[in-house]
């Protein structure tokens, strides 16, 4: 009976590991299937970010170059988070780049025809508005003020 009893144990415990190794993994599983589905989505954000910057850099530009001696601006709203990760805008002189901190989002959209202007600007976003601003002959991408 003691022989018996002992077995059913070791097979108690053996079904019980099964099922424990069989549960984690189910979770590892899902918890990677709805991270890569965030940052798809995040990467999907992020490009209409950038696209909604590089617009707005070349409208800028267009009216600072039929205004020179004026500044101009328009204010951009963006979400936050970008795949629930905090992410960076930066203008350069032929893109507009948003990378999240964590290197796992790069995108980029081109600037059309402002090559000429002096391009410039990196923002860790923290609130829901950037600004593109023309003045004294260049384009500037930064945070707003209040």
């Amino acid at each position: 009976m003691d022989e018996r009893a002992v077995s059913q144990l070791v097979g108690l415990i053996i079904v019980l590991a099964i099922e424990s190794t069989v549960v984690a993994s189910a979770l590892y599983v899902t918890s990677v299937y709805v991270d890569s589905r965030v940052k798809q989505l995040g990467v999907l954000q992020a490009q209409g970010v950038v696209n909604s910057v590089a617009n707005a850099v070349t409208e800028v530009a267009a009216v600072g170059r039929l205004f020179p001696n004026m500044t101009y601006s328009q204010i951009i709203s963006i979400p936050v988070k970008i795949g629930n990760r905090c992410y960076y805008l930066e203008l350069t002189t032929n893109a507009v780049y948003a990378n999240s901190t964590d290197g796992s989002i790069e995108v980029n959209s081109t600037t059309y025809k402002v090559e000429d202007l002096d391009l410039g600007g990196r923002v860790f976003v923290s609130s829901e508005e950037v600004e593109v601003v023309y003045e004294n002959g260049g384009v500037i991408l930064r945070q707003t003020r209040g």
